[in-house]
Formats: C-alpha cells, sequence, structure tokens
C-alpha cells in the first residue's frame, strides 16, 4: 500500500556550484587616444581613461552616454539579445555609469540611472532600466544573516548560508542540549561566510534584469531573472542553468538567500528567509525570519520565525503561520497560529510532525505538539501533545481537544500525498541540498504505532469510572475510537514489518539463496528514530555525525553535506534490518528458530492487511467520488444517480493505483508461496 520505493533520481550531490567572484578573465588592452576621442564624442567620460579597458573585437559604436569611474573592463559586444517582452537589442552599453566593473563578451547595459558599481558580469547578461545596481561595502551577500526561528525573541538563531539544508536546520533547532555540537557546525558555517566575504558582486551568465529600483549587495547565479522588482539588498540568487531563480514585480527581498529553482513574484515581502530549492513565495505573501525548504509554497498569508520543511504549503489569504515547525505540512484557509500569552511575550512554539494539515480558520495557540500525518480541525487553546498517536483527527468539541486516533492511515489522502509529493519535486536532479525520503510509514512511525497501541491498551484495561472518554496529554479520546484506533494501528504494523520479510524472502528465493534470517536477528544498535528535516536516520547515525564533528573529520561545511548524504543512503539497509528485528521480537516470541510456516504465515498476514488497508483506502475514495457525482451541475443541488447499465463506478488515478497494488499484493504472494513450498519440500 504505502510506496517503499526512495522516489529520488540519482544520488544527492556534495556541493553545488557557487559564483566566484573576478574569476573572469578577458583578454583586453588600454584604449588608444582615437577611441578615447571617440568615446568622448557619443557622450561618454571618465575620470582615468587609463584604467578603462576594452576586449580587442570591442565595437565602441555601442558604447554610448556611458560614465566610467575606476577600474572597468568590457568584453566583445558584436551581437543583439532578446529582452522581456520580445524586443531585440544589440549588446552593448547605453546610458549608465560603471564603476570598478568587469564585463564580460556579449552583454547589454541600458538606462541604469544611478548606476553600477563593483561588479563582475558574466557573459551574455541583460541588464536595463533600472534605478541601480552597486555593492556599497563589503558583503556576504545574505550568508551569515541570523534568522530567529521558532522562538521570536532570538534565542534560537539559526545562521543561514548557501548550502544550509533542512538537515542542517533540524540539527541546529532540536539538539539544544549538545551545545558542543551546535557550536561546531556553526564553526564551520563561519568559516564558509568568510570565504564569501567580498567587496565586488557577481551576475552569472545569462542572467535578465529590467525594470528594478533599488538593486545593491547581491550575487546573482547563471541564468536568473530579476524582472520589476522594488527592492533587492544583501542577497544571493543561487540560480543555475538547469534551475533559474525568479524574482519578479514588486518584490522586496532583503538579507536572504534564495536557492535554485526558486521564485518571489507579485509584491511578496521577504526579509531575513532562507529559501531552499524549488520554494514558491508569491502573492503578496509576507515573510520575516523564516526558512523555507524544497518546494514549499507560500501565498497570500504571512510567516514569522517559521522552520518550514520540505513541502509546506499555505495558499490562502489570512493564513498566519508562526513560531513554528512543520514539513510536508499544509494550511487550511484562515489558519492562525499565536505564540503569544501576554506575559512574557513571545516565547512559545509549536511542533506539526510531518505531514500534517490544518482545516479552514483552523487556530492553535502554542506550545503544542501535534503527531505525524495528523488532521487538525478547530480552535485549540489548551496545551497538548499528541506525537504518541500520529495518523489521527484533532477536532474541536465542546471547547476541548479530541484526538481520534489512526483514522488517517485508511484514508486515500495519505496514499495520494505520497504520490504527489514525489511528482511535485520541481528540483534539478543534480545539486539538491535538502534529502529526503517520501515515504509515509517508517520505523519511525511504526515504532510510535507499536507505543500507540500498547498505550491504548494499557488505558483502556485500566478504564474504571462510567464516562466514556480517556482523558491523555491533554486531549480526550472516547473508548471507542481508542479500542478502534488500537485495531488500525495493530493492522498497520503487521502489514509494514510483514512486507520487509516478504522483501528479504523475494531478494533471498529468486536469487537461490538461503532465508537463514538469524544474521538480521541480531539486537539493533539503536531502536530510535528521527525525522532529520525530511530524512529517516537513527539516532547512532546523528550521534556519529557529532561525534566526527567533535573530532575534526568533518572540517567544512562540504563535508558536513557529503556525511549527510551517507546518512540519507544508509536509510534502506537501516529500515530493512529494524523491520527484521522487529518483526522476529513481535511475532517470533516464543520460537527459537524461524521455519518456512513462519515464512509463510508472514506472507499471508501482508497480504490480508495489505488488501484490507488498500480497500478500506479505495472505499474512502469512491465515497468522496459518489458524492461528486450525485451533483447535478445544473440545478447546483445533490440528487440520487442510479448508475446505468454499462457505465462503471467513479474513478481516479488515486483509487486505479490502490487497486493495481491489491492486484500486486496477490500476484506477489502467489509466488512467494509456491517458492516457499518448493523450500520446505527440500
Amino acid at each position: 500500500m504505502y510506496t517503499s520505493n526512495y522516489a529520488i533520481n540519482g544520488v544527492p550531490e556534495t556541493s553545488i556550484e557557487l559564483p566566484s567572484p573576478d574569476k573572469k578573465c578577458l583578454p583586453s588592452r588600454s584604449l588608444h587616444p582615437n577611441q578615447i576621442s571617440r568615446l568622448n564624442s557619443q557622450g561618454c567620460s571618465s575620470t582615468n581613461w587609463s584604467r578603462v579597458r576594452i576586449n580587442s573585437g570591442c565595437d565602441l559604436s555601442r558604447i554610448n552616454n556611458v560614465s566610467f569611474l575606476g577600474d572597468v573592463t568590457i568584453g566583445l559586444n558584436q551581437c543583439e539579445v532578446e529582452l522581456p517582452g520580445g524586443l531585440r537589442h544589440p549588446t552593448g552599453i547605453w546610458n549608465a555609469t560603471l564603476q570598478n566593473c568587469i564585463l564580460g563578451d556579449e552583454v547589454l547595459i541600458r538606462n541604469v540611472r544611478q548606476g553600477i558599481s563593483n561588479y563582475t558580469i558574466e557573459d551574455n547578461v541583460v541588464i536595463s532600466d533600472l534605478g541601480r545596481l552597486v555593492v556599497d561595502e563589503i558583503s556576504t551577500f545574505g550568508n551569515g544573516q541570523y534568522v530567529s526561528v521558532l522562538i521570536e525573541d532570538g534565542t534560537l538563531p539559526i545562521t543561514i548560508y548557501d548550502l544550509l539544508s533542512s538537515q542542517v536546520a533540524y540539527i541546529l533547532t532540536t539538539t539544544l542540549e549538545d551545545e558542543e555540537g551546535r557550536e561546531n557546525i556553526q564553526r564551520l558555517i563561519q568559516k564558509y561566510v568568510d570565504d564569501v566575504r567580498n567587496i565586488k558582486g557577481h551576475i552569472g551568465e545569462g542572467a535578465v534584469i529590467v525594470g528594478c529600483d533599488n538593486l545593491s549587495n547581491l550575487r546573482i547565479g547563471p541564468a536568473a531573472r530579476i524582472i520589476g522588482a522594488r527592492r533587492v539588498r544583501d542577497a544571493s540568487l543561487n540560480s543555475t542553468i538547469e534551475s533559474p531563480v525568479e524574482i519578479g514585480d514588486g518584490v522586496i527581498l532583503e538579507s536572504s538567500i534564495v536557492s535554485s529553482g526558486s521564485r518571489v513574484d507579485s509584491a511578496a515581502i521577504v526579509s531575513r528567509c532562507f529559501l531552499g530549492q524549488g520554494v514558491r513565495i508569491e502573492k503578496q505573501f509576507s515573510a520575516t525570519d523564516c526558512l523555507f525548504f524544497a518546494n514549499s509554497e507560500m501565498y497570500h498569508g504571512e510567516a514569522c520565525s517559521v522552520l518550514a520543511g520540505p513541502y509546506s504549503v499555505s495558499h490562502h489569504k489570512s493564513t498566519l503561520l508562526i513560531a513554528s515547525q512543520t514539513s510536508f505540512f499544509n494550511a487550511g484557509a484562515g489558519t492562525n497560529e499565536c505564540n503569544h500569552s501576554y506575559k512574557t511575550g513571545p516565547v512559545h512554539y509549536g511542533v506539526l510532525d510531518r505531514g500534517c494539515k490544518t482545516g479552514g480558520s483552523s487556530s492553535l495557540v502554542w506550545p503544542i505538539n501535534v503527531g505525524a500525518f495528523t488532521t487538525i480541525l478547530g480552535n485549540h487553546r489548551g496545551r497538548f501533545d499528541s506525537r504518541a498517536f500520529p495518523y489521527s483527527y484533532i477536532v474541536e468539541e465542546n471547547d476541548k481537544t479530541r484526538l481520534i486516533p489512526a483514522v488517517n492511515l485508511l484514508k486515500i489522502g495519505l496514499w495520494r500525498d505520497q504520490q504527489k509529493w514525489i511528482n511535485r519535486d520541481r528540483r534539478a536532479l543534480s545539486g539538491r541540498l535538502d534529502l529526503l525520503h517520501y515515504q509515509t510509514l517508517s520505523p519511525l512511525f511504526i515504532e510510535r504505532l507499536i507505543k500507540a497501541r500498547e498505550h491504548l491498551r494499557v488505558l483502556l484495561d485500566e478504564k474504571k469510572d462510567e464516562s466514556n472518554s480517556i482523558n491523555i496529554s491533554g486531549v480526550w479520546i472516547k473508548q471507542k475510537d481508542a479500542q478502534r484506533g488500537m485495531e488500525i494501528y495493530d493492522r498497520v504494523i503487521r502489514y509494514y514489518l510483514s512486507e520487509h520479510i516478504v522483501k528479504f524472502l523475494e531478494a533471498n528465493l529468486s536469487s537461490g539463496n538461503s532465508i537463514d534470517i538469524t544474521e538480521n536477528s541480531s539486537k539493533s544498535n539503536s531502536d530510535n528514530w528521527l525525522d532529520v528535516g525530511g530524512c529517516f536516520a537513527t539516532n547512532i547515525r546523528i550521534d556519529n555525525l557529532f561525534s566526527d564533528l567533535a573530532t575534526e573529520k568533518i572540517l567544512d561545511i562540504y563535508a558536513l553535506q557529503k556525511a549527510m548524504g551517507q546518512i540519507w543512503m544508509s536509510y534502506r539497509a537501516d529500515e530493512s534490518k529494524w523491520a527484521i528485528q522487529t518483526w522476529i521480537r513481535e511475532f517470533m516470541k516464543h520460537s527459537d528458530e524461524i521455519s518456512s510456516t513462519d515464512f509463510i504465515a508472514a506472507v499471508q498476514e501482508w497480504r490480508e492487511q495489505g488488501e484490507f488497508i488498500a480497500r478500506s483506502m479505495i472505499n474512502d475514495g469512491l465515497e468522496d467520488l459518489t458524492l461528486a457525482a450525485q451533483w447535478d451541475t445544473n440545478r447546483r443541488v445533490l440528487r440520487e444517480r442510479k448508475p446505468r447499465i454499462g457505465i462503471s463506478e467513479p474513478r481516479s488515478e488515486s483509487v486505479s493505483s490502490l487497486q493495481a497494488a491489491i492486484d500486486t499484493i496477490e500476484s506477489r504472494t502467489d509466488s512467494l508461496l509456491k517458492l516457499l513450498l518448493i523450500e520446505d519440500t527440500k
């Protein structure tokens, strides 16, 4: 049911190529006296013509009304370029002031009112109709900026830099007790920031900058497009040819970093933020002191001090996200988060684990912790912690917070989400910073399901009073919901663990290997798992990472990214080993030896639970589709529609893929049982 593929194409890169100031080295020479005279006649001037150098093939007729200050080098200018809107214009320089600049070949600069200062400009760049484009002080271009996430008063600052990943952000915000580890990572970040520091900005090959007002202290990657921005200051736009950065109309962007493939548009205001790869900030959205990681989308609303992990989405007006940590999150219209109790200030924050959703007009008052893949409806002003009960519904009932455990495990939305995240990844295949696992089931969540199942069993057994509810961790659960939740948790645990036995058997029986599972049955080094910014990892691997930092085995930020990539790639093997060990512990408690009979039982268990889960999801989807089919588009009412002969029941891609999953379970089960029966006769 829940796919277990890894859905990331290619191996994660350990670094991305970033622009290097002054890397352009052009064959150039000083101007001859007759060339100086010609430029003077075309309205050009210089405080010192000996500091102006041109490529030997430069066409001087294309340099008009230009003031040269300091050292300026100009490349070839013999072609035409296309401006936004389709107008074609010869390359060259018209109506501008250049101070301490290096221009590559076939650059167009025109109508820059207050001039361009301290930039290296690569080939084929278009700069037109600007207020100014300057570096007015030694700059780190957004690198080294403190961002006050989660705790708005600044007591938990994150230092942003070009290669920041959701994994590093997670570690820096959740390992407060390991101050030495934080300091070691901070030391690597600071070293990178120091290396970036420069008095000269950079504009990468093929960038287009048109119709902007105030641009200062920028480092701009290849193929970037800045069209109509009001103000962009102290920032790095880490565009690439394959995955350009776009900054659009009316945007104000300050003290921030924008990663490849991201877009800020339509009067958005962004201050002291990091935008990961494939992010969209548009439609008047306002963000301050936030981190947005891979493929997040923020429209219309407002965010402050938010650590928005991968695929965090807010599309609606009147939505306020403040002082929260999310990932794979969807904010309903009018979602409101509050971190202020009118006492000591905005010192509270909330954590919504992976895959949470809020309904329309939901209101949450921090501090609150919400379990993974939970849907939250209504207003909640009491403190609660539902992390122990993932895949649940949280609703407001009689001014209290009610939890309905496990129900999302049988909803088709969980299946659909997993597929859409994979399909909606906008990042280029190479150079990915955030290392993601898309599975909606993992050892981390199965650990919690096992504990939740037992917790609910104990609570139901101990229930003495006559009330029909159980109060725990700030929420209340009806007894009937607890009973059903316990049963669903048990089914999914059995499905997940037996699926890994099926995979083990398929890998070994098909190749003729022994099916001795004892090598996987030794005690695990660590049963504790973490969701590290979208990457599942064992606690021991993160501990080893901190150990390598302490012993200086990791010497720079590139090595840190490579180490995180190794943790990401280790997940498949770690998950399989953990699942087999847990299956043995859960189901082989009274057996000294695992036989073919046990394996046959595991395969049958996988089929039974897998088909039950898939059919439950299909029924959930068909209920929704049937309701849609009953809608009379002419009269705007619901009416009963009797199925006509020859007309199949309503279908969707998600329903069809679930039916295909059932067929696959059947065929895989039949094949394995035949092989096991053959094995049993040997």
